[in-house]
């Protein structure tokens, strides 16, 4: 199964594709996600920007953007208690 690696802040996180979605760990911390999160990662571990990934996810999904914004955030929200994506956080925070 594919692996990916995204940098954010000091740490290098890992997202495995797994059968219900993802695992996405570091050094000391591990979380799991879904399809959808794996998706975003996967396209996060590819150089695409917040902005990039919510206005192509719009475009797919003929969802306003602002909407996208909404759902990113709360998977941020999430995986920002684990200490990951603290700048990703705020970026989304900007664009609500």
């Amino acid at each position: 199964m594919p692996i990916y690696v995204i940098k954010t802040g000091d740490e290098t996180l890992r997202v495995r594709e797994e059968e219900f979605g993802c695992t996405i760990w570091s050094r000391d911390k591990y979380a799991e996600g879904d399809e959808t999160s794996l998706d975003i990662l996967r396209r996060m571990s590819e150089g695409n920007s917040i902005e990039k990934i919510a206005e192509d996810l719009a475009r797919e999904h003929d969802a306003p953007v602002e909407q996208i914004y909404a759902d990113l955030f709360g998977m941020f929200e999430e995986l920002s208690k684990a200490g990951w994506f603290s700048e990703e956080l705020r970026i989304l925070e900007g664009h609500l």
